[in-house]
Protein backbone atom coordinates (compact mmCIF):
# COMPACT_ATOMS: atom_id res chain seq x y z
CA UNK A 1 0.00 0.00 0.00
CA UNK A 2 1.00 3.59 -0.29
CA UNK A 3 3.36 5.08 2.21
CA UNK A 4 2.42 8.49 3.47
CA UNK A 5 4.38 11.53 4.38
CA UNK A 6 5.54 14.58 2.50
CA UNK A 7 4.92 13.25 -0.95
CA UNK A 8 4.45 15.48 -3.96
CA UNK A 9 1.22 15.34 -5.92
CA UNK A 10 1.63 14.74 -9.63
CA UNK A 11 -0.77 16.27 -12.11
CA UNK A 12 -0.35 14.58 -15.48
CA UNK A 13 -2.16 15.06 -18.74
CA UNK A 14 -0.98 13.08 -21.73
CA UNK A 15 -1.90 15.91 -24.06
CA UNK A 16 1.15 17.81 -22.84
CA UNK A 17 3.19 14.89 -21.55
CA UNK A 18 4.13 17.19 -18.70
CA UNK A 19 3.86 16.96 -14.96
CA UNK A 20 3.67 19.55 -12.22
CA UNK A 21 4.96 18.75 -8.79
CA UNK A 22 3.21 20.37 -5.88
CA UNK A 23 4.50 19.52 -2.40
CA UNK A 24 2.04 18.28 0.19
CA UNK A 25 1.56 20.48 3.25
CA UNK A 26 3.99 19.94 6.08
CA UNK A 27 2.73 17.18 8.31
CA UNK A 28 -0.06 16.27 5.89
CA UNK A 29 -0.58 13.05 4.00
CA UNK A 30 0.56 12.79 0.42
CA UNK A 31 -2.15 13.20 -2.19
CA UNK A 32 -2.62 10.91 -5.18
CA UNK A 33 -2.83 11.88 -8.80
CA UNK A 34 -6.00 11.44 -10.81
CA UNK A 35 -4.97 11.21 -14.43
CA UNK A 36 -6.46 11.34 -17.87
CA UNK A 37 -4.68 8.86 -20.10
CA UNK A 38 -4.53 9.08 -23.88
CA UNK A 39 -6.13 5.79 -24.77
CA UNK A 40 -5.64 2.05 -24.49
CA UNK A 41 -2.04 1.27 -23.61
CA UNK A 42 -1.32 5.03 -23.90
CA UNK A 43 -0.25 4.52 -27.48
CA UNK A 44 -3.32 5.59 -29.43
CA UNK A 45 -2.04 7.26 -32.64
CA UNK A 46 -5.18 9.35 -33.21
CA UNK A 47 -4.51 11.54 -30.23
CA UNK A 48 -7.00 14.22 -31.22
CA UNK A 49 -9.81 11.66 -31.32
CA UNK A 50 -9.09 10.65 -27.76
CA UNK A 51 -8.25 13.79 -25.86
CA UNK A 52 -10.83 16.11 -27.38
CA UNK A 53 -8.97 19.39 -26.64
CA UNK A 54 -12.13 21.32 -27.52
CA UNK A 55 -15.38 19.82 -26.23
CA UNK A 56 -17.48 18.32 -28.98
CA UNK A 57 -20.63 18.61 -26.90
CA UNK A 58 -21.67 21.21 -24.36
CA UNK A 59 -24.99 22.46 -23.05
CA UNK A 60 -24.28 26.18 -23.17
CA UNK A 61 -27.91 27.29 -22.83
CA UNK A 62 -28.28 25.78 -19.42
CA UNK A 63 -27.41 22.56 -17.68
CA UNK A 64 -30.84 21.21 -16.84
CA UNK A 65 -33.31 23.72 -18.27
CA UNK A 66 -34.74 21.20 -20.75
CA UNK A 67 -36.08 19.13 -17.86
CA UNK A 68 -34.78 15.92 -19.39
CA UNK A 69 -33.15 13.33 -17.16
CA UNK A 70 -30.39 11.43 -18.93
CA UNK A 71 -29.52 7.90 -17.87
CA UNK A 72 -25.83 7.07 -17.95
CA UNK A 73 -25.45 3.29 -17.88
CA UNK A 74 -22.22 2.37 -16.11
CA UNK A 75 -20.77 -1.13 -16.05
CA UNK A 76 -18.67 -1.37 -12.89
CA UNK A 77 -16.04 -4.11 -12.83
CA UNK A 78 -15.23 -4.95 -9.23
CA UNK A 79 -11.61 -6.07 -8.95
CA UNK A 80 -11.21 -7.23 -5.36
CA UNK A 81 -14.04 -4.97 -4.19
CA UNK A 82 -17.18 -6.33 -2.55
CA UNK A 83 -20.58 -5.69 -4.06
CA UNK A 84 -21.69 -3.75 -0.99
CA UNK A 85 -18.58 -1.56 -1.03
CA UNK A 86 -18.96 -0.92 -4.75
CA UNK A 87 -22.58 0.03 -4.28
CA UNK A 88 -21.75 2.50 -1.52
CA UNK A 89 -19.02 4.17 -3.59
CA UNK A 90 -21.14 4.53 -6.73
CA UNK A 91 -24.18 5.71 -4.79
CA UNK A 92 -22.08 8.52 -3.35
CA UNK A 93 -20.50 9.28 -6.74
CA UNK A 94 -23.99 9.61 -8.24
CA UNK A 95 -24.59 12.65 -6.02
CA UNK A 96 -22.29 14.66 -8.28
CA UNK A 97 -24.48 13.99 -11.30
CA UNK A 98 -27.97 14.50 -9.91
CA UNK A 99 -27.86 18.33 -10.10
CA UNK A 100 -27.10 17.88 -13.83
CA UNK A 101 -30.17 15.65 -14.25
CA UNK A 102 -27.89 12.71 -15.03
CA UNK A 103 -28.90 9.44 -13.42
CA UNK A 104 -26.06 6.94 -12.96
CA UNK A 105 -27.44 3.44 -13.47
CA UNK A 106 -24.81 0.97 -12.33
CA UNK A 107 -24.45 -2.72 -13.10
CA UNK A 108 -21.80 -4.63 -11.17
CA UNK A 109 -19.67 -7.49 -12.38
CA UNK A 110 -16.92 -9.16 -10.38
CA UNK A 111 -13.56 -9.67 -12.06
CA UNK A 112 -10.16 -10.83 -10.93
CA UNK A 113 -7.27 -9.04 -12.57
CA UNK A 114 -4.05 -10.98 -12.13
CA UNK A 115 -1.70 -8.03 -12.02
CA UNK A 116 -0.13 -5.77 -9.43
CA UNK A 117 -2.14 -2.68 -10.35
CA UNK A 118 0.42 -1.32 -12.81
CA UNK A 119 -1.12 1.41 -14.96
CA UNK A 120 -0.80 -0.21 -18.40
CA UNK A 121 -1.65 -3.68 -17.11
CA UNK A 122 -4.89 -2.30 -15.71
CA UNK A 123 -5.67 -0.78 -19.10
CA UNK A 124 -5.22 -4.11 -20.83
CA UNK A 125 -7.13 -6.06 -18.20
CA UNK A 126 -10.11 -3.71 -18.42
CA UNK A 127 -10.35 -4.12 -22.18
CA UNK A 128 -9.84 -7.86 -22.13
CA UNK A 129 -12.52 -8.32 -19.49
CA UNK A 130 -15.22 -7.04 -21.86
CA UNK A 131 -13.88 -8.12 -25.24
CA UNK A 132 -11.96 -5.00 -26.25
CA UNK A 133 -14.75 -2.42 -26.15
CA UNK A 134 -17.63 -1.40 -23.93
CA UNK A 135 -20.52 -3.88 -24.08
CA UNK A 136 -23.74 -2.92 -25.77
CA UNK A 137 -26.33 -1.06 -23.69
CA UNK A 138 -23.60 0.51 -21.56
CA UNK A 139 -22.25 4.01 -22.01
CA UNK A 140 -19.05 3.69 -19.97
CA UNK A 141 -17.07 1.04 -18.09
CA UNK A 142 -15.52 1.79 -14.71
CA UNK A 143 -13.04 -0.54 -13.01
CA UNK A 144 -13.07 -0.23 -9.23
CA UNK A 145 -10.00 -1.95 -7.88
CA UNK A 146 -8.60 -2.86 -4.50
CA UNK A 147 -5.09 -2.62 -5.96
CA UNK A 148 -2.77 0.32 -5.40
CA UNK A 149 -2.46 1.74 -8.92
CA UNK A 150 1.10 2.60 -9.90
CA UNK A 151 3.37 3.36 -12.83
CA UNK A 152 7.16 3.25 -12.97
CA UNK A 153 7.42 3.15 -9.20
CA UNK A 154 4.96 5.99 -8.65
CA UNK A 155 2.21 4.79 -6.28
CA UNK A 156 0.50 8.16 -5.98
CA UNK A 157 -1.93 7.41 -8.83
CA UNK A 158 -5.52 7.01 -7.59
CA UNK A 159 -7.33 6.74 -10.91
CA UNK A 160 -7.22 7.38 -14.64
CA UNK A 161 -9.50 7.62 -17.66
CA UNK A 162 -8.64 6.21 -21.05
CA UNK A 163 -9.82 9.35 -22.85
CA UNK A 164 -11.26 12.77 -22.32
CA UNK A 165 -14.62 12.51 -24.06
CA UNK A 166 -14.23 8.72 -24.23
CA UNK A 167 -18.00 8.16 -24.04
CA UNK A 168 -18.02 8.98 -27.76
CA UNK A 169 -16.18 5.79 -28.71
CA UNK A 170 -16.72 2.18 -27.50
CA UNK A 171 -12.94 1.63 -27.53
CA UNK A 172 -12.18 4.49 -25.15
CA UNK A 173 -15.16 4.63 -22.77
CA UNK A 174 -13.15 3.20 -19.85
CA UNK A 175 -11.81 4.48 -16.55
CA UNK A 176 -10.09 2.89 -13.57
CA UNK A 177 -9.98 3.97 -9.93
CA UNK A 178 -9.09 2.76 -6.48
CA UNK A 179 -12.08 1.61 -4.45
CA UNK A 180 -10.26 0.98 -1.20
CA UNK A 181 -7.85 3.86 -1.31
CA UNK A 182 -5.57 4.11 1.73
CA UNK A 183 -5.90 7.87 1.33
CA UNK A 184 -9.46 7.70 2.66
CA UNK A 185 -8.23 6.89 6.14
CA UNK A 186 -5.10 9.04 5.88
CA UNK A 187 -7.02 12.13 4.80
CA UNK A 188 -10.09 11.44 6.90
CA UNK A 189 -12.33 11.70 3.85
CA UNK A 190 -14.92 8.89 3.59
CA UNK A 191 -15.96 10.10 0.13
CA UNK A 192 -12.50 9.85 -1.41
CA UNK A 193 -13.12 6.73 -3.53
CA UNK A 194 -16.44 8.17 -4.69
CA UNK A 195 -14.68 11.37 -5.75
CA UNK A 196 -12.23 9.29 -7.77
CA UNK A 197 -15.09 7.49 -9.53
CA UNK A 198 -17.09 10.66 -10.20
CA UNK A 199 -13.97 12.51 -11.39
CA UNK A 200 -12.90 9.81 -13.84
CA UNK A 201 -16.41 9.48 -15.24
CA UNK A 202 -16.29 13.25 -15.67
CA UNK A 203 -13.25 12.83 -17.92
CA UNK A 204 -15.13 10.30 -20.02
CA UNK A 205 -17.87 12.92 -20.36
CA UNK A 206 -15.46 15.51 -21.72
CA UNK A 207 -14.26 17.35 -18.62
CA UNK A 208 -10.62 18.46 -18.34
CA UNK A 209 -8.66 19.16 -15.17
CA UNK A 210 -8.36 22.83 -16.05
CA UNK A 211 -12.17 23.18 -15.98
CA UNK A 212 -12.00 22.90 -12.21
CA UNK A 213 -11.94 25.88 -9.89
CA UNK A 214 -11.91 26.68 -6.20
CA UNK A 215 -14.76 29.16 -6.22
CA UNK A 216 -17.72 26.83 -6.75
CA UNK A 217 -16.85 23.95 -4.44
CA UNK A 218 -19.09 22.61 -1.70
CA UNK A 219 -17.88 24.20 1.53
CA UNK A 220 -20.19 22.19 3.75
CA UNK A 221 -18.98 19.26 5.82
CA UNK A 222 -21.86 16.98 4.80
CA UNK A 223 -20.61 13.42 4.43
CA UNK A 224 -17.67 13.89 6.77
CA UNK A 225 -14.21 15.28 6.28
CA UNK A 226 -13.19 18.90 5.83
CA UNK A 227 -14.97 21.52 3.72
CA UNK A 228 -14.38 20.97 0.00
CA UNK A 229 -13.42 24.28 -1.54
CA UNK A 230 -12.80 23.13 -5.10
CA UNK A 231 -14.92 21.52 -7.79
CA UNK A 232 -14.79 17.90 -8.87
CA UNK A 233 -12.30 18.21 -11.74
CA UNK A 234 -9.77 20.07 -9.56
CA UNK A 235 -6.69 17.99 -8.76
CA UNK A 236 -4.03 20.27 -7.33
CA UNK A 237 -4.99 19.16 -3.83
CA UNK A 238 -7.59 16.41 -3.86
CA UNK A 239 -8.41 16.91 -0.20
CA UNK A 240 -10.25 20.09 -1.18
CA UNK A 241 -12.06 18.45 -4.11
CA UNK A 242 -15.83 18.23 -3.66
CA UNK A 243 -18.53 16.10 -5.25
CA UNK A 244 -19.99 18.92 -7.29
CA UNK A 245 -19.20 20.18 -10.77
CA UNK A 246 -18.56 23.85 -11.48
CA UNK A 247 -20.46 25.72 -14.20
CA UNK A 248 -18.06 24.95 -17.07
CA UNK A 249 -17.58 21.35 -15.97
CA UNK A 250 -21.33 20.84 -15.71
CA UNK A 251 -22.05 22.28 -19.17
CA UNK A 252 -19.55 19.98 -20.86
CA UNK A 253 -20.52 16.87 -18.88
CA UNK A 254 -24.23 17.49 -19.42
CA UNK A 255 -23.68 18.10 -23.13
CA UNK A 256 -21.83 14.82 -23.56
CA UNK A 257 -24.48 12.90 -21.66
CA UNK A 258 -27.24 14.36 -23.84
CA UNK A 259 -25.42 13.72 -27.10
CA UNK A 260 -23.61 10.44 -26.51
CA UNK A 261 -25.32 8.44 -23.75
CA UNK A 262 -27.06 5.43 -25.22
CA UNK A 263 -30.86 5.78 -25.42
Amino acid sequence: MNRFGRRSFVIALAVTAAAALIPAPVGGAGTPAIRAARGPFSAEPNLHECLEPVPEAASVSGVTDDGQTITLDVLVLLDGISRSRGGDVMETAARAYRPLDIDLQTTFRRVRFRNSGEYHEMERAALEAVGGKRPRRFDVVYVMTAKDIHSQGDYSIAGFAFCIGGVRDPRFAFAVGEGLSPYEAALGDPTFSAKIAAHELGHLLGAHHHYGNCAEGDRSTEGGGEPSFCTLMWTVYVRFMSLNFGTLEAAVVRGHAVQFAAP
